[in-house]
């Protein structure tokens, strides 16, 4: 599963939990980053959840976009976000994907993998 997420502490977070489960990680800090790993591991990706902020004026619209361009077939994909205001919850959920809340419980992510 490739995560996305400019927060270096959230990826070791996620990269340390998700390998526990026995899940392959690769991580990025940004879109651009996300399209490398996404062009090199395509086809061991196959769920991909990125946080909706990733600094300055860029957020999941970006990144997913960019990812879903590269892979060969859709995937799972989930936005997170540790923004609790209405607006920002709004414009991430019109993009259609799920949506997890920062800090997001470990039962919820799991819940989400066996899906």
């Amino acid at each position: 599963m490739l995560v996305i997420d400019d927060d270096e502490q959230v990826l070791a977070a996620m990269r340390s939990v998700l390998g526990v489960w026995g899940h392959r990680v690769f991580c990025a800090t940004s879109p651009d980053e996300a399209v490398v790993m996404a062009i090199s591991h395509a086809p061991d990706i196959d769920l991909l959840i990125s946080d909706y902020r990733l600094g300055g004026n860029v957020t999941a619209v970006d990144a997913i976009r960019a990812v879903h361009a590269c892979l060969p077939r859709s995937i799972p994909t989930y936005i997170l976000t540790g923004d609790t205001s209405p607006q920002r919850i709004q414009e991430a959920s019109e993009l259609g994907f799920p949506i997890l809340h920062k800090p997001i419980d470990a039962l919820a992510l799991r819940s989400i993998l066996e899906t």
